[in-house]
């Protein structure tokens, strides 16, 4: 059986230089705090069961609760992070080819104080 080594507080770097710091930070990558939202519209006599297939695809935990309603006509907002874009809409133009996608926007997370 081996045994292990002694190891001395010389061995290890206690104090690190400023530009070594520096180029540890430049490593981090920063995390994107702002998401984005996107309207989808679904008009006509199907808007229900529209509705009801985007609750049950994986699309639907994107939903907001601000969904409206005026006659014929549903408006669902998804909030999205970012990177999901091109799943989300890859997901709805191939599930539901007959909603019509709005303008994306960004939003940025409030907290609460």
């Amino acid at each position: 059986m081996s045994q292990a080594q002694p190891v001395s507080y010389q061995d290890h770097r206690v104090n690190q230089s400023r530009s070594e710091k520096h180029l540890q930070s430049s490593r981090i990558i920063p995390l994107r705090g702002r998401r984005a939202t996107l309207p989808v519209v679904f008009d006509g006599p199907k808007a229900d069961e529209l509705l009801a297939t985007l609750i049950h695809s994986p699309l639907g935990v994107y939903m907001c609760a601000t969904t409206t309603r005026k006659r014929d006509e549903i408006c669902v907002t998804l909030d999205i992070a970012r990177e999901d874009l091109d799943f989300t809409l890859h997901t709805l133009i191939s599930t539901l080819p007959e909603g019509t996608i709005g303008t994306l926007s960004t939003r940025s997370i409030t907290r609460a104080k």
